[in-house]
């Protein structure tokens, strides 16, 4: 099994970014020095940024449309491209060459708004984003792990119904995987079919309070596959 959560890079995303000329600095600062170079690292971080849209619609957090939650539109963009560099690219990359070598390979994505109720606060304020604008953070690193441990109410006794059978379904799933190595053994709650990822159908699971199913897996297709044509660029 291979996760990714909706929004990787906001954790970490600078909530006071400014523009695009901001987030060529930021990312070279993160990435430098690169095995390939300087001047390397500056082109393919320009490219990026010009691939990378500034329309806040497609930008991290994801599906919130053109909410900017008060802050630079230039945020949803910095967030979108740390979360690939940092997590999305290595996980799609590595999922199609596990299916080329014949393991199977089951991805998810954990999508489920009320996940940011039972994140902890010590967590948040050891990435700086204690004071993180409300909405911005959207369903951040990590936050799926209550659910997998079914610990909702311990955590918070106001979490919805959706959520806590969310929660109940994510622990079948792992059972079912960790006892088998497919989470779909026909026990526990009824459940979606949890398809196989592969090449040609590259499909992960979208965990989701109400809404859980298996969704495509090409989401910002021409960036990722940029940046993993370029991963020693950004030492990765």
């Amino acid at each position: 099994m291979i996760l990714t959560q909706l929004l990787l890079g906001t954790l970490r995303a600078p909530q006071n970014i400014t523009g695009p000329e901001e987030t060529l600095r930021r990312l070279f600062d993160v990435f430098a020095p690169s095995p390939a170079g300087d001047t390397a690292l500056e082109n393919a971080i320009a490219k990026v940024i010009d691939i990378y849209t500034d329309d806040p619609s497609v930008g991290s957090p994801f599906g919130t449309g053109n909410q900017t939650f008060g802050l630079n539109p230039e945020y949803k963009r910095y967030a979108s491209i740390l979360g690939d560099i940092m997590r999305n690219c290595e996980r799609r990359l590595f999922a199609r060459k596990m299916n080329e070598a014949g393991v199977p390979m089951y991805g998810y994505q954990f999508s489920d708004p009320d996940a940011v109720k039972v994140v902890p606060s010590e967590f948040r304020i050891s990435f700086g984003t204690a004071n993180a604008a409300p909405g911005s953070l959207g369903v951040p690193h990590t936050s799926e792990i209550e659910y997998v441990f079914g610990n909702l109410e311990v955590e918070n006794d106001m979490m919805p119904d959706s959520a806590k059978e969310l929660s109940t379904v994510m622990m079948d799933y792992w059972i079912a995987f960790t006892n088998g190595m497919n989470p779909n053994d026909g026990k526990g709650l009824e459940r979606s079919e949890w398809g196989v990822y592969t090449v040609h159908r590259p499909v992960m699971m979208q965990l989701k309070g109400g809404d859980t199913k298996m969704i495509a897996d090409t989401a910002r297709e021409e960036g990722i596959a940029y940046l993993n044509r370029h991963a020693i660029v950004f030492n990765r």
